[in-house]
């Protein structure tokens, strides 16, 4: 679903990677205001997510990631070297694989209540378990696969600004995933940690306060 910006020429594209278990009729919310601002929008379903065919899948989810970057590089209206990427949650470590593989035009990258890696985040839900708990690391590690983990992934993003928003209360994907993410990416990278924040609450309750300063942070990323 492609949003074209509103008013002037647009500043720049942003392409937004939802996170799990809904689709993007739920989360357009999060990212369809930025026309106001200046920005194209474009946002999209993964494969078995919302009216897209196929089975849920990781490797493929990032295939569409990257399948999305394409498709906004190759449209007429849209500057191809102007290119922005709004990460939530899952989306997160959807759009650090898609950007590793496809980064051109790629100005700034945003993750909210992003996570380091699947085996961490998955020990963190096993831990909470009673039955559980004392299996959270051998099960993580056989059960959960680490390909397309963020924190290695990420590695390779030199030059392209990050932004990680966490909020500090988050109990889905706790902070300290996101702390662990942003001392693992190069520079140059920013962390706002959100007092009293839970998951994607920068974009939701917080949003009067957090609009402005993401649009900040997007203008300062182009050219």
């Amino acid at each position: 679903m492609f949003f074209p910006a509103r008013g002037a020429a647009p500043l720049g594209t942003l392409v937004h990677f939802h996170g799990n278990a809904e689709n993007m009729t739920s989360h357009f919310g999060f990212s369809a205001w930025l026309q106001d601002a200046g920005f194209n929008v474009f946002i999209f379903d993964y494969r078995g997510y919302g009216a897209s065919s196929g089975e849920k899948d990781l490797s493929g989810a990032v295939l569409d990631g990257v399948a999305a970057l394409e498709y906004v590089r190759s449209r007429p209206d849209v500057d191809k070297t102007c290119l922005l990427v709004l990460g939530q949650s899952l989306g997160a470590a959807i759009a650090v694989a898609a950007v590793k593989i496809s980064s051109e035009g790629v100005r700034g990258l945003a993750l909210d209540s992003p996570f380091r890696s699947f085996r961490s985040v998955a020990r963190d839900r096993l831990e909470r378990l009673v039955l559980t708990w004392p299996l959270a690391w051998p099960l993580s590690r056989v059960l959960i696969s680490d390909r397309y983990s963020p924190e290695r992934e990420i590695r390779s993003l030199k030059g392209i600004p990050l932004l990680i928003l966490h909020g500090d209360k988050d109990r889905v994907v706790p902070y300290p995933e996101g702390a662990a993410l942003f001392k693992t990416a190069p520079e140059p990278k920013t962390l706002w940690a959100i007092e009293g924040g839970v998951h994607t609450d920068a974009l939701g309750a917080r949003k009067d306060v957090y609009r402005p300063k993401i649009v900040e942070f997007f203008r300062s990323c182009l050219p």
